[in-house]
């Protein structure tokens, strides 16, 4: 009895020195507890009081401090501070610690920053921060949530970019994106005049929660996590870019820019860069120019010197505006004046106040000269003609009826919460392809027909959005899109082209951008009697339609700000919005559309209900043909 108990001992006393042997291992470790949180958060603002930076870095682990991005994680979340300026931070908020969260390989303090005079500042207001930590040297340390969020996803290094991606993806469906994402840095480097060796770090991320996640920022479909221009110690090569999708040449152009010297304190030089060479998150740059002319067309560019001097809150509210004229107007700028003039502009718009004086002294014309110019550009640039009705004579390629009452997505989606969305607005009930020699013929028949709704006092129209995705048939081997907003398609299907037909009428390419678009139509030409759309597009544009097309349609929610610059079509349909359409799963995403083409309204629920954000699980639907 006695050698038994001895050898039970022994054998526990072996089971924990292995137990305490895989917890080293594994980096799992004694929770972080509060009183730990509130010490390393107190002596860390110590430091950063003191700005002393060497003394900073001994709070972080080994794995963030040789990131070239390092410096720019002294942020909250979606808001954004250098390292320089924490010391005038801090002399008007004290931290607050919130919670203390503890996971098996690192914990999460959130906390909040608070006003140690509140009354003194009226237009300040809390910021919200979180800090990962992990267990090193015996010492709890900050980390970069990108080092710790992204240690298990693969790597793929192209020749210009080295990629990081969740495990889950196939890197065969994405090597498309993937080369035009490095021929569209190519064309970067011309413009700007650059030789960059070094490769730019790109993280792939599964949603756009967890995109804003990777760099404590909110959700995005895209981040360039660049620092604020005064922070220049240590010096910054190579930049981090995070995105949704393989190709997001947006956020590359941000980087390039910062690589280039391009003083990056205006929104306009921010966005103006980017947008003019990466286009938008829905849009390649390609559309700059028509819509920056389809919003002059309507009146609705800012003055030039409105546009300087804008406050950065009016900026992003105006996005769809703002984003698309700087753009335009630094394609302008540098096919009128030259990359040189280009610089010294954006130089001297660092100090709007004195914009006009600048415009005299760099250019030789005042805003008000340089703005007739610019609009005149625009003005010249050549538009392709879409029409909006079909002759007798076309002939019908193909035609599908569609349930009736079959507009609730995956079984519980439910219409916005505006009386203008009447029941069947967005209820599919016919498709049709028709063509001729010169054009190719859509006609979408609805059970209802709407007037764009308003919400409040904003000028932004919600109306129904209608995609249709076109695969061109046996035609010999090409890329194909496989993802088209919260559905996928099989391995061997996905489409050529896109067309999105709502607020306007746009064209995307198998990469999901949007490479052309109409202005604003908001169904002025369509038969209202008959609950008909009729789009008519060149067969020079999308190609003329065969027997062996096959063609998926969906029907989602789209509004005139958002349908050519964010999403490339419908909005998101998330649980409970006010706004948007609801229902699904998932509290952030679930498939965007609340009828798609199909003749069975069981199998619609059945595949659209498949969607797993959680587990990046996307339904695969089938593309509908004359010849399936």
């Amino acid at each position: 009895m006695y050698t038994k108990i001895i050898h039970y001992h022994i054998v526990v006393s072996i089971l924990a020195l292995l137990l305490s042997c895989e917890m080293k291992r594994t980096g799992i470790h004694a929770a972080l507890t509060e009183e730990d949180a509130n010490e390393i958060v107190k002596k860390y603002t110590n430091v950063l009081a003191s700005a002393d930076s060497a003394r900073a870095l001994g709070f972080w682990s080994s794995k963030s401090v040789n990131d070239p991005d390092f410096w720019y994680m002294h942020a909250s979340r979606g808001f954004r501070i250098s390292f320089s300026r924490w010391r005038e931070f801090l002399a008007s908020y004290s931290p607050r610690i919130d919670k203390v969260r503890s996971e098996n390989e690192y914990a999460v303090i959130e906390l909040t920053w608070t006003l140690k005079e509140p009354a003194a500042a009226q237009n300040q207001q809390p910021r919200i921060m979180r800090f990962y930590v992990v267990r090193e040297k015996e010492r709890w340390l900050f980390i970069n949530p990108i080092d710790l969020l992204t240690r298990d996803w693969q790597s793929y290094e192209s020749k210009h970019f080295i990629y990081h991606f969740p495990k889950e993806y196939r890197l065969e469906d994405h090597l498309h994106e993937i080369r035009a994402n490095d021929q569209s840095f190519e064309n970067m480097l011309r413009f700007f005049d650059l030789d960059l060796t070094d490769r730019l770090r790109f993280y792939k991320a599964r949603s756009a929660p967890e995109c804003g996640e990777l760099i404590l920022q909110p959700p995005a479909n895209g981040l360039a996590p660049l620092p604020s221009k005064e922070n220049t110690n240590p010096p910054f090569g190579a930049y981090n870019v995070i995105s949704t999708s393989f190709y997001h040449p947006h956020e590359v152009a941000h980087c390039l820019a910062a690589v280039a010297g391009i003083p990056y304190d205006n929104a306009v030089v921010t966005e103006g860069f980017a947008v003019a060479l990466g286009g938008v998150a829905g849009a390649t740059e390609e559309t700059t120019l028509q819509e920056a002319r389809n919003l002059l067309e309507i009146s609705k560019l800012l003055p030039l010197e409105t546009l300087f001097i804008i406050p950065l809150s009016e900026f992003l509210r105006q996005n769809y505006i703002t984003y698309y004229e700087s753009g335009a107007l630094v394609r302008f700028l540098y096919d009128r004046f030259g990359m040189g003039k280009l610089k010294e502009v954006c130089e001297y718009l660092n100090q709007p106040s004195r914009a006009d004086e600048s415009m005299e002294r760099v250019l030789g014309v005042t805003i008000s000269q340089l703005e007739k110019q610019f609009h005149a550009y625009l003005l010249r640039q050549q538009r392709k003609n879409i029409g909006f009705s079909i002759p007798p004579t076309a002939t019908e390629m193909f035609s599908m009826k569609d349930p009736e009452n079959d507009d609730t997505g995956d079984g519980d989606y439910v219409y916005p919460r505006h009386q203008n969305f009447a029941k069947g607005v967005f209820d599919l009930r016919q498709f049709a392809v028709l063509k001729d020699q010169h054009n190719a013929y859509f006609k979408i028949t609805m059970s209802k027909l709407m007037t764009p709704a308003f919400y409040g006092s904003s000028d932004e129209q919600f109306t129904p959005c209608i995609v249709i995705a076109i695969n061109y048939g046996r035609n010999g081997k090409r890329t194909l899109a496989r993802d088209c907003h919260g559905v996928r398609f099989s391995p061997d299907e996905g489409y050529d082209l896109k067309l999105n037909i709502g607020s306007a009428v746009s064209v995307s390419n198998n990469l999901g951008k949007v490479c052309y678009t109409t202005p604003d139509i908001v169904y002025k030409f369509v038969n209202k009697e008959a609950h008909t759309i009729e789009v008519s597009i060149p067969v020079g544009m999308i190609g003329e339609p065969q027997e062996d097309w096959k063609y998926f349609v969906g029907i989602g929610l789209t509004s005139n700000r958002t349908m050519n610059f964010l999403y490339s079509g419908p909005m998101p349909v998330h649980q409970n919005h006010p706004v948007f359409i609801s229902g699904g799963n998932f509290a952030f995403g679930n498939p965007d559309f609340i009828d798609i083409l199909h003749p069975d309204t069981d199998e619609q629920v059945r595949i659209l209900s498949r969607y797993d954000a959680a587990k990046n699980v996307k339904p695969i639907v089938v593309m509908i043909g004359h010849l399936n």
